[in-house]
């Protein structure tokens, strides 16, 4: 990934965020660690730590902007620059059109939409003063396609990633990329805390559409956006790299794709 860089990874506390952060800290990349959970962060900064690398953890919530430019700040006083950003941190859940609350709404958006403005405005600031950086946006198929419900959390990927071209665009004169990694089911064992009685049912689903027949792991997904964050993608930018396991490309469950194909499916 070249020479060593200052990343900022939020929603680092837990799952794909804690797979990315230290993974680039075993590239020996000096990484600021922002969640809302002061003890995730605290062990996963002592973990980087004993294993030889160098965190700063911060708490933050992202869908407040005083505390983003906190965070941001704080991150250029511990290292003195800021040269990726990770735009992971989101929340989600189920949801419907007809009962999705007003208030249900304006929190989903505070932190899946004008968090990762926040995120992304705060950063580029300095970005564009040493005019180098690297901004990578976490989006989801659910851009593409409902799964199902989630209005909230549908609108704000499909807005993030509509972002992603907008700021490139307005960024690449500073020699700053931005990009965007579309995940599709990722095992973080986030599903099962708001999906319920109803996360085998949800699993099975993914197993049964996904053609590599299976969710991709958190150290999967963060391999693809350390990548996209590393000199070797240095000519991408304004774009979306779809992770999903060839979830998108299926119309079919995959014992129907092998049927109409005349073939028996494999046990």
């Amino acid at each position: 990934m070249g020479s060593p860089k200052v990343a900022i990874v939020t929603g680092a506390s837990r799952g794909i965020g804690a797979a990315t952060a230290r993974r680039l800290a075993g590239q020996g990349h000096q990484v600021v660690l922002a969640a809302r959970s002061q003890e995730r962060l605290q062990a996963l900064q002592e973990e980087i730590e004993a294993a030889g690398g160098q965190a700063l953890a911060v708490v933050t919530d992202i869908g407040d902007a005083s505390q983003v430019r906190a965070m941001v700040g704080q991150a250029l006083e511990y290292f003195g620059r800021v040269d990726i950003l990770i735009n992971n941190a989101v929340l989600s859940g189920p949801g419907h059109l007809l009962n999705t609350s007003d208030e249900e709404w304006d929190r989903l958006l505070r932190v899946n939409l004008d968090g990762q403005f926040y995120c992304a405005k705060y950063a580029a600031q300095h970005m564009v003063e040493q005019k180098s950086g690297v901004i990578v946006n976490i989006s989801s198929i659910a851009a593409w396609f409902s799964q199902g419900g989630g209005p909230a959390y549908c609108a704000a990927k499909g807005a993030l990633e509509a972002m992603t071209a907008n700021w490139a665009v307005l960024l690449g004169r500073y020699n700053i990329r931005v990009v965007a990694a579309q995940l599709g089911a990722i095992d973080t064992g986030i599903t099962t805390e708001w999906a319920g009685e109803l996360v085998q049912r949800i699993q099975q689903h993914y197993h049964t559409m996904v053609p590599l027949g299976r969710e991709g792991t958190p150290e999967e997904a963060a391999n693809v956006i350390v990548f996209l964050a590393s000199d070797q993608a240095s000519f991408l930018t304004g774009t979306t790299v779809v992770v999903d396991g060839g979830w998108r490309a299926a119309s079919y469950p995959q014992a129907m794709v092998h049927a109409l194909a005349g073939w028996d499916l494999p046990s």
